[in-house]
């Protein structure tokens, strides 16, 4: 008996081993799913080469790609097993939704011929980081066991144009949460200086799900059982926009700000559900940098010959670069491969005046010395004046950011920053935790010298009587 059981389990697990396992509809988007993200993640803002027909081609490749990750977040969605993957598909479907519309908007305005080409001199990359937004809780809900115990899920959409991302979802956020903390770093290129980053904050009541009472929840799935639901429309995790606010090249600084937000853009659903999202103190800090392409990357180069009015000297050959709102010239091509320093330098800002006249021009400053620069053709002095002034015009538009130098953070710098932070803050304790030993152990010692020089004074004391 016992060997025709053993007989029986072989033949089972045979046939267990060779039945072809059904495939996971799960597995399966899931794959498709991270396929797509990491493919539209991938796609650079970038010049495109081709004109007007080149970024349009582009703008309706990026549109269809968004298609598909919209698809597969709907798909995805149906075959979620949790509420973190409904969440975070979810989050994702909307992401997709917004990248599209904004696809749209300016597929529109190229078609209309209403898009701007500006050169890339004229425009900055900006980056976004350590976004906080700071929550207001009721008293009674803070210092009550009976306050609300309801949780939500809180992510931002940030968005310039086309360039739209999405931070990191915070889950579960209940009364014990005193502010929002994204560590993520959001890098923008080719922005001009009349730029707007609108930041969205979105929430979602979780649902209690099996926190609920036993009872509650077979009554749920039998409900669900009996009406027979197959919608997976229901299952989609909407999140009601709570507020936003716009940023602009005067709200850059190489420091962290404080920034009202407005929460009158809250749609009326979200007005009447306003007890089931979390209650925001009406401000929101980041530190936004820019730094203008000019800064880094020369504008213009080329050959002047350099004079002084009311005399004689001319110094031929002199090669010049027009970079960082200044005008440096070296006195040869190679000194300046040399790496040496400019010999004369001209500042150029708002107040700067360029004169042209005939075969040479000038560009007086009130705090330095006047020259004038000769060019061999007319054409080069029409390009020199006309990048000048550009600068000038530029110096005017972006304000701090063309007088102060801000470090623009990279998305790759988000786990180099981390750890930097870490070391500082580590060695500070250290040497805090040194200074106190060190100065407690020097005390220590003054007190035990002290009575040492007390008894040896009283010894000898002593011996004289």
């Amino acid at each position: 008996m016992e060997t025709l059981r053993r007989s029986f389990c072989k033949v089972r697990a045979r046939r267990r081993m060779f039945s072809p396992e059904p495939a996971s509809e799960y597995q399966e988007g899931l794959s498709k799913f991270q396929v797509n993200c990491r493919r539209r993640e991938s796609v650079r803002v970038k010049r495109i080469s081709g004109g007007r027909a080149g970024l349009e081609r582009e703008i309706k490749k990026k549109m269809s790609l968004e298609e598909s990750v919209c698809l597969g977040s709907a798909k995805l969605i149906s075959a979620s097993k949790s509420e973190s993957q409904i969440l975070e598909a979810s989050k994702t479907l909307l992401l997709g939704c917004s990248r599209l519309d904004t696809l749209r908007t300016e597929l529109g305005l190229l078609t209309r011929g209403e898009w701007r080409n500006l050169q890339r001199s004229r425009l900055a990359e900006v980056s976004l980081s350590d976004l906080r937004i700071p929550l207001a809780w009721k008293q009674r809900d803070q210092l009550s066991e009976m306050g609300d115990n309801k949780k939500f899920a809180v992510f931002c959409i940030i968005r310039s144009g086309t360039q739209v991302y999405d931070t990191s979802l915070i889950s579960p956020i209940d009364r014990s949460v005193t502010d929002l903390s994204f560590s993520d770093i959001f890098g923008f290129s080719n922005l001009p200086s009349d730029f707007v980053i609108k930041i969205e904050v979105y929430s979602h009541c979780i649902s209690p799900g099996l926190l609920g009472t036993p009872k509650n929840w077979i009554r749920k799935i039998k409900s669900k059982i009996t009406t027979n639901q197959k919608t997976h429309s229901s299952r989609v995790a909407s999140f009601d926009l709570l507020a936003e606010t716009s940023l602009t090249i005067d709200d850059a600084k190489d420091a962290i700000e404080c920034h009202d937000l407005d929460k009158t853009a809250a749609t009326a659903t979200t007005s009447a559900k306003d007890h089931q999202m979390p209650q925001l103190f009406g401000q929101i800090c980041f530190r936004l940098a820019v730094s203008p392409y000019c800064k880094q990357e020369p504008l213009m180069t080329g050959s002047l010959s350099v004079s002084w009015p009311e005399s004689e000297i001319i110094v031929p050959g002199c090669f010049a670069r027009l970079m960082n709102w200044k005008l440096e010239i070296w006195s040869s091509t190679a000194q300046f491969r040399r790496g040496e320093q400019p010999w004369k330098v001209v500042s150029i800002d708002s107040m700067s005046l360029v004169r042209e006249m005939g075969d040479k021009f000038c560009v007086e400053n009130e705090k330095e010395e006047h020259a004038d620069f000769i060019c061999d053709t007319t054409e080069e002095i029409t390009d020199w004046v006309e990048e000048i002034l550009n600068n000038i015009e530029d110096y005017s538009k972006w304000n701090k950011a063309a007088i102060d130098q801000m470090e623009v953070l990279s998305p790759n710098m988000k786990n180099e920053l981390g750890v930097r932070r870490l070391r500082q803050k580590t060695k500070s304790k250290l040497m805090m935790l040194y200074n106190r030993i060190s100065s407690n152990d020097l005390q220590g010692m003054n007190f035990q010298r002290n009575e040492i020089i007390s008894r040896g004074s009283e010894r000898s004391f002593n011996v004289r009587m």
